[in-house]
């Protein structure tokens, strides 16, 4: 069977998390603000997820449907910062721009002197877990942010996003950051096979195409009934997807994308899906393994960081990185000096650092 034609797979490519709705994420999050605005404290809240699960998406909402009555301040770590200057700094500018910065600098006190004299505020907070790195000196910047932020929780409501993978760490090294500043831990989870198939075949119909799984369906036996065996495909295919992919809305999504193929007249013939080869990480060495896991567990991180964390020189780190990039496991900045794993390949990469007990449970 052919391809799509190019004009349907560009439409269907463009990746709109927005359709999921969270609308469990966002009930829990509402009842979160209604409880600090009836008692006045506590109003910091972690939502988390895996990258590609929403949880960003989410987080640029938030304003739009909780109805807070609060003006709205913004940041987000688009990079790993672990100077606490720096992320003092960086927070203060992001969300109170108008507030002229004290002469000593921005320490955790003169940032909770600043904060209190600001009419209370809906502050949204993203990828808060780039001020974080898993090497000697590398929590103190995230410990002096949350200590600023809990002791302006009475006034100011805070809603931060952090990568799933580092708060499940965090959570397992206690003491090394005290997650109990949070008034609440809100996951943005999984999706199940129903939520999978209802969203991505809704993307179908606005397409123009009804999807077809009778190249999936047993229906050489005699007696077999063709609508039924279908039908039995159709799940059998859903469930395959949420499996492979842990049901991370964009891994299963450039999965889908792989096995639509073109059919009668408005409709796409379904056909099962490509999916990383599990042996290139069994062959690709132990310290590939241990890189692997430092960068799942900071959803990326840069070469000079990556040799922190693995207490290795950057030469090292390099090699490992170039290997890991030409399985077609990891993938680099224009300048290879900043890799994240590619969508496909996390949950391949997931289940093995699990199997080796290099990750925790999310």
């Amino acid at each position: 069977t052919e391809m799509l034609p190019p004009e349907i797979i560009e439409e269907l490519c463009a990746f709109e998390d927005g359709r999921l709705g969270f609308a469990a994420e966002r009930r829990k999050i509402c009842e979160a603000f209604d409880a600090w605005k009836t008692e006045q404290r506590r109003g910091v809240i972690a939502v988390t997820g895996q990258r590609g699960s929403g949880k960003s998406r989410l987080m640029a909402t938030v304003p739009e449907w909780l109805n807070s009555g609060l003006p709205v301040r913004r940041a987000e770590m688009d990079r790993e910062t672990i100077e606490p200057e720096a992320v003092l700094a960086w927070l203060m500018q992001s969300t109170a721009p108008e507030v002229e910065r004290p002469a000593e600098g921005w320490t955790t006190d003169t940032c909770i002197e600043a904060l209190s004299g600001l009419p209370p505020s809906l502050f949204v907070v993203d990828d808060l877990h780039r001020a974080f790195v898993r090497a000697v000196g590398g929590f103190k910047a995230l410990r002096q942010v949350l200590t600023v932020m809990h002791a302006a929780s009475d006034r100011h409501f805070w809603v931060c996003g952090f990568h799933g993978e580092t708060w499940a760490w965090l959570e397992v090294v206690r003491g090394a950051v005290n997650l109990g500043v949070f008034r609440q831990r809100i996951r943005v989870d999984d999706l199940d096979e129903h939520r999978l198939r209802d969203w991505l075949e809704a993307r179908a119909r606005a397409a123009g195409l009804v999807l077809r799984y009778q190249h999936l369906a047993a229906t050489g036996l005699r007696g077999t009934d063709k609508i039924r065996a279908e039908e039995r495909a159709r799940a059998a295919y859903w469930r395959l997807l949420v499996d492979s992919s842990r049901g991370n809305p964009r891994v299963s999504h450039a999965a889908w994308l792989t096995s639509l193929r073109q059919g009668a007249p408005g409709e796409a013939a379904v056909v099962l899906f490509a999916q990383p080869d599990s042996t290139v990480l069994e062959e690709a060495g132990d310290m590939a393994l241990f890189l692997l896991a430092a960068v799942v567990v900071h959803d990326g991180l840069p070469v000079n960081l990556l040799a922190n964390v693995l207490n290795i020189s950057i030469p090292e780190v390099r090699t490992i990185c170039r290997q890991l990039q030409g399985l077609g496991v990891l993938s680099g900045d224009a300048m290879d000096s900043y890799y994240q794993v590619v969508p496909a390949w996390s949950p391949v990469v997931d289940r093995r650092l699990r199997q080796r007990h290099l990750l925790h449970r999310v």
